[in-house]
C-alpha cells in the first residue's frame, strides 16, 4: 500500500472516534447564547480546554482525511474523479474555518478572566464563523457520496455513499451542527462517524491490483 493511502486510512479511522469521545463532554449547552457559553466554558476551564482541543483535533483530522481521500479518488481518475475534485476543494475550507472558530473558543476560556465582555464578543464571532459550516459540510459530503457511487458499484460502495448522502442532507437541512445536542444532531454525527471510519477501513484494506 502506498504510504499516503495508509496515512489517509488511519486518519479516517481514528479521528472520528476522538470526535465521538469528545461529544458528550462538550461544555456548552446547545441553546446557550454567547454570554451563557462563556460562563459555562469557565466553570471548568481545564476540562473545557481539553474538550475543545480534543474535539477540534478529531473534527479537523476527519476532514483532512476526507480531503486526502478525495485527492486519492482524483489521482486515480476514472468514474467519480470529477466529483472528488469538488470535495477536495471544499474540505480544506472547512478545516480552515473550523480551526478559526474553535481557536477563538479556546482563547475565550483564558480571555474571560481578564475581559469578560471581550470574551463574549469573541465567542459570538466564533458562532458566526460556524453558522455557515453545515452548508459547506453538506456540499462536501454530497460530492464524496457521488464520487463513491460512480467509482464503486458494489453494495459496500453504494451503502457508504448512502451514509455520506444522508449526512449531507442533514447538514443542508440545517440539522448537522455536530456540537449541538438533540436526536437529529446526534444522528448526523453518528452517521458521519460511521461512514468516515468505514471509508478509512476500506482504504487500509484496499489492495493494489497486481
Amino acid at each position: 500500500m502506498a504510504p499516503h493511502k495508509s496515512v489517509t486510512g488511519w486518519v479516517l479511522s481514528v479521528c472520528p472516534l476522538l470526535m465521538f469521545a469528545m461529544f458528550p463532554l462538550w461544555p456548552v449547552d446547545a441553546d446557550a447564547d454567547a454570554a451563557d457559553a462563556v460562563r459555562q466554558l469557565t466553570e471548568n476551564a481545564n476540562l473545557s480546554k481539553a474538550t475543545i482541543v480534543g474535539w477540534t483535533t478529531g473534527l479537523v483530522g476527519s476532514f483532512i482525511g476526507l480531503a486526502l481521500l478525495a485527492r486519492l479518488f482524483q489521482a486515480e481518475g476514472g468514474p467519480g474523479a470529477k466529483y472528488a475534485v469538488v470535495a477536495g476543494i471544499i474540505f480544506p475550507v472547512i478545516v480552515a474555518v473550523s480551526l478559526a472558530a474553535n481557536g477563538l473558543r479556546l482563547g475565550v476560556v483564558g480571555l474571560a478572566e481578564k475581559d469578560l465582555a471581550g470574551a463574549v464578543d469573541a465567542y459570538a464571532v466564533a458562532d458566526l464563523l460556524g453558522n455557515g459550516m453545515p452548508v459547506f459540510r453538506g456540499i462536501g459530503f454530497l460530492f464524496v457520496a457521488l464520487a463513491l457511487w460512480k467509482r464503486d458499484s458494489s453494495l459496500v460502495g453504494k451503502a457508504l455513499g448512502g451514509g455520506f448522502a444522508v449526512t449531507a442532507i442533514l447538514n443542508l437541512l440545517g440539522t448537522g451542527d455536530f456540537v449541538d445536542s438533540g436526536a437529529l444532531f446526534f444522528l448526523g454525527l453518528l452517521i458521519m462517524i460511521l461512514a468516515t471510519i468505514s471509508s478509512g477501513v476500506l482504504t487500509l484494506s484496499y489492495k493494489e491490483p497486481s
